[in-house]
């Protein structure tokens, strides 16, 4: 075996993981809180039992094992019984598995249940390319009837959850990072001291600036506004959008960030062409709006250099450098 290879070994085997942190212990928190209130409420899981729920209510708790097309099977049969069934799944594999499933069992009949999936983008990375998230937000925008959510911490991932149960019809919430494994840069607490109140089809704006906006999502947040910050050192004033509802899509966010800022970054850990940056390239293209803009994304590819989140990202790009050099060319190229 050469060096390089047992370089890159070396490195894969040094990950740190965390399995189980804040966003997965509210989740159970919140899914007995709803299983208390509401005697319809039950939980679906893919080898993922919650052990709590299925204690307090074992009649209503089920795990088909590993099998995500089964999973949303039952969730669809309970859920046209008159059930909540609130979904527990891992990305890539729903909606990857189960997306037939998906599509034409549960949102076809537009039944009321709850997804709530993990390891959006790459943070699931020490298990190679077959654990990559990398479409997760492009199919979820095709499919009817489905409202798609996202959170970039513990308390946005509650708010999400309760919006989501107000919500009659499908919703897969795709949970935060702190869930798996956080990388070298490690889960440092985020720049945001609180949420505005989560409204399903709006998007958050966590900073104003007026010289350009960067749209993102997830735990792509945490290396923008690591950027922000750095820019902000130079004199550039970024405003940062985290686009919490993706479906339905905040237009008028967009919109009024194109009015605003002299150019518009769109950042996120997912494939480049199908998802975040699309939905707001349609939104400057229908719209007509008169601004610069670019898309940041894992390029159309397998990512298959590998060590921690930190490291596998950025081997794709995905950096608060890169954040920054793309600012500062598009302003320059703008002026």
């Amino acid at each position: 075996m050469t060096a390089e290879p047992q370089a890159k070994i070396r490195s894969f085997r040094q990950i740190e993981e965390i399995s189980l942190g804040a966003a997965a212990n509210s989740f159970s928190e919140l899914l007995c809180h709803y299983g208390e209130l509401d005697q319809r409420v039950c939980y679906v899981g893919v080898d993922t039992m919650d052990r709590e729920f299925q204690r307090r209510f074992p009649d209503r708790a089920f795990d088909v094992g590993i099998a995500e097309q089964n999973e949303l099977g039952v969730a669809t049969g309970l859920a046209r019984m008159g059930l909540i069934p609130i979904v527990q799944a891992w990305a890539p594999f729903t909606p990857l598995r189960n997306f037939e499933q998906l599509r034409t069992y549960l949102c076809r009949h537009n039944c009321n249940a709850k997804l709530v999936t993990t390891t959006l983008g790459l943070t699931n990375c020490s298990h190679g390319t077959t654990h990559h998230d990398l479409e997760s937000i492009a199919l979820y925008r095709t499919v009817p009837n489905l409202v798609v959510l996202t959170a970039v911490d513990d308390e946005q991932f509650r708010q999400a959850f309760h919006a989501a149960m107000k919500h009659v019809g499908p919703v897969v919430i795709m949970g935060p990072p702190e869930i798996y494994a956080p990388g070298a840069d490690r889960l440092t607490p985020l720049p945001i001291e609180t949420h505005g109140t989560f409204v399903i089809g709006k998007a958050e704006w966590v900073r104003r600036g007026s010289d350009a906006t960067i749209v993102s999502v997830g735990h792509a947040l945490r290396y923008v506004l690591d950027a922000v910050d750095r820019l902000q050192g130079k004199g550039i004033s970024v405003s940062v959008i985290n686009m919490c509802s993706i479906k339905p899509f905040d237009a008028e966010c967009i919109e009024e960030a194109a009015k605003t800022s002299k150019a518009i970054l769109a950042v996120e850990e997912q494939n480049i062409n199908g998802g975040l940056g699309s939905a707001v390239a349609e939104v400057i293209a229908e719209r007509r709006l008169d601004t610069y803009f670019q898309r940041m994304g894992i390029p159309d590819q397998f990512v298959e250099d590998l060590g921690d989140w930190t490291y596998t990202r950025s081997r794709v790009g995905l950096t608060a450098d890169e954040v920054v050099r793309r600012i500062c060319g598009m302003l320059s190229a703008a002026r």
